[in-house]
């Protein structure tokens, strides 16, 4: 009561004074001994030097028993391993209990259930090398995906999209890294069915990876994975039976909607962000077979709308280098050849017009096959197309 009533009247909060006094704890330890420290059938006397230099290791007399208070992810091996914790993942379906058996269940959906049970699954593989070494060796993320697949949307939030990006940077193993960012994160068969406002986000975020760590990212999401989710995800029409997303999900039993392909305009804006990420990627470079994923998306989509952004996004990486940002280097027309002379009319005339996002109007410089190979390498292309 005295020391409170003294840290009230100088102005310390209970919390304050709690820290002050636990700071001044190791200060005035006279005698430590910790079990773990023995050599023989000697305790060592781990006291702090600066209290008492003089050692007093001590000898156990009559029955002491050694006891060692370890963490939960240090023993879950003894209960099988972090296999344990994937029927929780099979739990976020199930209704809650009535109170009484006259009432129906619930079949409500708890959003902090998947948050809780995807924090457990980290507080679990972090720091610890062998839970995520038995992670990677029982492909644990698919068992996750598959679990998480299998329920509701709703589930699928703001939250458990931030609660997995959490979960991912406490992983050390690169290869159990891989198989996260693989099978759940940028999975799109998971994230189809969320909202938009989360699948806008997942695109953001990947767009934050590509740029944090581009070579990485871009061999484990390449153009390849881009295209097909322009292809298989966010199509204009459902011109192929294999098109995700053309049937909504019901609740099996109150058959109420509870996931459905995001509408017209926002799988516009969705399409532009990942138009804004293969942009990226291509920017510096683009790989024969990136190259190759690019043209068979035009030459075989048969949906044409789709075929149009494709061959729009192109156009505008070709204006790229006709931006002030980016000015093309001129070269005298008695250099120029006619295929180039007409290239450069033809895209002059296109950029007068206004056609595109690119197109604005403004100054006509000649084009140079320097700059277009700049903006977009087309050796791959027509390399292909021959």
């Amino acid at each position: 009561t005295a020391a409170a009533a003294s840290s009230s009247s100088s102005g310390i909060s209970r919390g304050d004074q709690k820290k002050h006094d636990l700071s001044e704890v190791p200060a005035r330890i006279f005698l430590y001994y910790n079990c773990t420290a023995f050599v023989g059938k000697r305790y060592l006397d781990i006291t702090p030097e600066h209290n008492r230099p003089l050692r007093l290791h001590a000898k156990p007399r009559g029955n002491v028993h050694t006891c060692v208070t370890r963490d939960v992810k240090d023993i879950i091996h003894c209960l099988g391993g972090i296999k344990v914790l994937f029927p929780l993942f099979a739990q976020l379906n199930q209704p809650l209990a009535p109170a009484s058996p006259e009432m129906a269940p619930d079949f409500s959906i708890d959003n902090k259930l998947i948050l809780q049970v995807l924090a457990l699954l980290g507080d679990m593989l972090s720091l610890s090398e062998t839970n995520q070494r038995e992670m990677l060796r029982c492909h644990g993320f698919g068992i996750v995906q598959h679990l998480i697949h299998r329920a509701s949307p709703l589930h699928l939030t703001s939250e458990t999209l931030v609660t997995l990006e959490d979960l991912g940077n406490k992983l050390l193993l690169p290869e159990l890294s891989d198989q996260f960012y693989d099978e759940l994160l940028l999975n799109w068969d998971v994230w189809i069915y969320a909202d938009a406002s989360v699948q806008k986000e997942m695109l953001l975020l990947l767009g934050t990876l590509m740029r944090e760590d581009m070579p990485r990212f871009r061999r484990r999401f390449p153009v390849q994975s881009l295209v097909d989710v322009l292809f298989f995800y966010y199509w204009h029409e459902p011109v192929w039976p294999r098109l995700r997303g053309r049937h909504a999900v019901f609740h099996p039993i109150t058959k109420e909607c509870v996931g459905k392909r995001p509408a017209p305009p926002d799988l516009a804006h969705l399409r532009r962000l990942v138009f804004s990420v293969l942009s990226s990627v291509v920017r510096e470079r683009i790989e024969p077979q990136e190259a190759l994923a690019i043209t068979r998306y035009v030459l075989e989509n048969a949906d044409h709308a789709a075929t149009c952004e494709m061959l729009l996004f192109l156009y505008h990486r070709l204006l790229a280098a006709h931006s002030p940002s980016a000015p093309s280097p001129r070269r005298s027309s008695s250099d120029a050849s006619p295929a180039d002379s007409s290239a450069a009319s033809s895209s002059a005339s296109g950029s007068g017009n206004g056609t595109g996002n690119g197109g604005g109007g403004g100054e006509h410089s000649t084009w140079s096959a320097a700059a277009l190979k700049q903006a977009l390498p087309l050796e791959p292309f027509l390399s292909l197309l021959r």
